[in-house]
C-alpha cells in the first residue's frame, strides 16, 4: 500500500490458507492476475467496505427508528409489533428477538424488541402485503421518509430503494466482494440521498477524514503490496 513507509515482502501462500483461495480468487479477473494484483483488489475491496459503514450504520439505525415512530402513531402503541397485522415469517422474528432478549435477561421493552429487529425485518414492512394495513397511511410513508418529495414517496420506491441498500449492506457484512460493481458509485449516491430523506443533519455528521469518493477513485493500485 503507498503509505511512505518501507514494508517486507508477502508470502502469497498462507494468505491462501487463511483467507481461502476461492475466496481471493474472486479478486481475479484473469489467469494471469498477479499476486500483487489480487491482493490490490482484496485491500481496496476492505477500504470500501470500511468507507461505507458510517452511511449504512446511520441508514439502519435510522429507518429502524423512524419506521418504528411513525407506527407507534399509527397503532397508537409502542408495542404495535403486538398486534396480529404481522405475518408468521415477520412475527416468528419478534418472538426471536424476545428469546434473545430474554438469554441476557433484558426486560422486553418495546425499544428493546425494536432494536433487536433485523434490517431484513424492517425492509420485509415494505411489502406490498402490507399496503393496506399502514402503506395507505399517508401519515406513515410521510414519517417514515419525512424529507423525501412527495412525488417520490410511494411504498413500492421506498422498497425499491430500501432493499437495494439491504444488498449492498449484507454483502458489507458478510465480507463479500463489491469492487468490480459498475454502479458502485451511484449505489453511494442513492446511499447518501436515503439519509438526506430520513435526516439532512445525517449527512452532515458524515465528514469523515477519508470519505468514500476518495477511497474509490484511488482504485486497487493504491492498495497494492509486495507478495509473493
Amino acid at each position: 500500500m503507498s503509505n511512505g513507509t518501507q514494508r517486507q515482502s508477502i508470502s502469497m501462500a498462507p494468505l491462501e490458507t487463511v483467507l481461502s483461495k476461492p475466496r481471493l480468487d474472486r479478486y481475479r479477473t484473469s489467469a494471469n492476475d498477479t499476486p500483487r494484483v489480487v491482493m490490490g483488489r482484496y485491500l481496496w475491496n476492505l477500504a470500501l467496505c470500511k468507507a461505507l459503514y458510517p452511511e449504512l450504520q446511520f441508514l439502519e439505525v435510522a429507518f429502524c427508528n423512524r419506521l418504528h415512530n411513525a407506527l407507534k402513531v399509527h397503532f397508537n402503541t409502542a408495542a404495535w409489533f403486538e398486534l396480529s397485522w404481522l405475518s408468521p415469517r415477520e412475527s416468528q422474528k419478534v418472538a426471536d428477538a424476545k428469546v434473545e432478549l430474554r438469554k441476557r435477561q433484558s426486560p422486553l421493552e418495546p425499544d428493546r424488541i425494536v432494536a433487536e429487529l433485523s434490517f431484513g425485518f424492517w425492509t420485509s414492512l415494505l411489502s406490498g402485503l402490507y399496503d393496506q394495513v399502514i402503506w395507505n397511511q399517508r401519515g406513515v410513508v410521510r414519517q417514515s421518509l419525512p424529507h423525501m418529495p412527495n412525488h417520490l414517496r410511494t411504498r413500492r420506491r421506498i422498497s425499491d430503494r430500501m432493499h437495494q441498500h439491504r444488498l449492498l449492506r449484507n454483502r458489507v457484512s458478510h465480507y463479500e466482494p463489491i469492487w468490480h460493481w459498475s454502479n458502485l458509485s451511484q449505489q453511494y449516491a442513492d446511499l447518501r440521498q436515503t439519509l438526506q430523506w430520513l435526516e439532512p443533519e445525517l449527512v452532515h455528521l458524515l465528514s469523515m477524514p477519508q470519505s468514500f469518493e476518495e477511497v474509490h477513485l484511488q482504485g486497487p493500485g493504491a492498495y497494492e503490496v509486495d507478495v509473493r
